[in-house]
């Protein structure tokens, strides 16, 4: 019998609900309305739409059957490409992580992982198996203490497209809490997380590794590491190539890449872009298998 995945999780308990609002801090929590998020899909499936038009070329591998079949399940909301279903989903499961966090705030952390061999060339995104790429890193984690930690890990797919490099760069989000909070920082020295300044990985960065104290508002660090879209990384401009990142959500400008970021998304479960250690789903909610000590 399989595992229940955290697309059947419930709603959470209504102290924990993910709704937009002041925060206790005096800030505003910013998170898109069902109206919002319609808006969105009408727009992917209208860019999906152009890109399948008679007067255009597709110049990668996809037939245009296959656009318009991810169009109809935007539409539905029955895809991850959906941003109304990930709506959805992002409130159920940023609700009970929030209710995990609310035990003890300080025993967790956020974390993201920039695996130097994440990265895919436009048009080759296919390549991308996101079971095995979870599988890997499950491995990766094991092999630094994870089966032996407490605490919990959630972790889940993320990427961005970069337009000067034409490529995807997958990467990870997520919290960790107890002994996981170490297990992360021991993967600083594994071969696809090594910093570019020691590695000779085409694709490595500064920091592969980052893990911080969340000094934000819980709400925040719950929603912010299961994402609804996939961005562009900054672009450059100035004499000194100095990079400007817009604010706000930006979207994927070019139509192709954009268009091929859904179809990435469309072929997957919620649950296989999710990384769960220590932690399962319950018909309650999340349930930890190892409490912190």
């Amino acid at each position: 019998m399989s595992r229940r995945g955290i697309d059947r999780l419930p709603k959470p308990p209504k102290k924990y609900q993910i709704q937009p609002g002041v925060l206790e801090d005096g800030t505003w929590f910013a998170f898109e309305t069902k109206d919002e998020a319609k808006e969105e899909d009408k727009e992917r499936c209208k860019r999906a739409s152009r890109l399948i038009s008679k007067k255009r070329k597709i110049d990668h591998q996809w037939r245009r059957s296959e656009i318009a079949a991810l169009i109809d399940r935007i539409d539905s909301a029955s895809t991850v490409a959906s941003s109304v279903y990930m709506r959805k989903h992002r409130k159920r499961v940023g609700g009970h992580l929030l209710r995990l966090m609310s035990r003890d705030i300080t025993a967790v952390r956020m974390f993201t992982l920039l695996p130097a061999n994440w990265i895919y060339p436009a048009g080759s995104l296919c390549e991308a198996d996101a079971v095995k790429l979870l599988t890997a890193l499950r491995q990766a984690l094991r092999r630094k203490g994870a089966n032996r930690a407490s605490g919990w890990l959630f972790a889940f797919i993320d990427g961005e497209y970069d337009s000067a490099s034409d490529t995807f760069r997958l990467h990870v989000h997520g919290l960790a809490s107890g002994e996981m909070i170490d297990v992360v920082k021991r993967m600083k020295g594994t071969r696809n997380l090594q910093p570019f300044s020691k590695s000779k990985r085409e694709g490595a960065v500064r920091r592969p590794v980052l893990s911080q104290k969340i000094t934000t508002t819980p709400i925040r660090a719950a929603t912010y590491v299961m994402k609804s879209h996939w961005g562009e990384r900054p672009f450059f401009q100035g004499e000194g190539l100095t990079p400007k990142r817009p604010r706000g959500k930006r979207r994927i400008d070019h139509i192709q890449p954009f268009v091929e970021h859904l179809l990435w998304l469309d072929q997957w479960r919620l649950q296989d872009l999710a990384l769960l250690i220590g932690m399962s789903v319950s018909r309650a909610g999340f349930k930890i298998h190892r409490k912190c000590t």
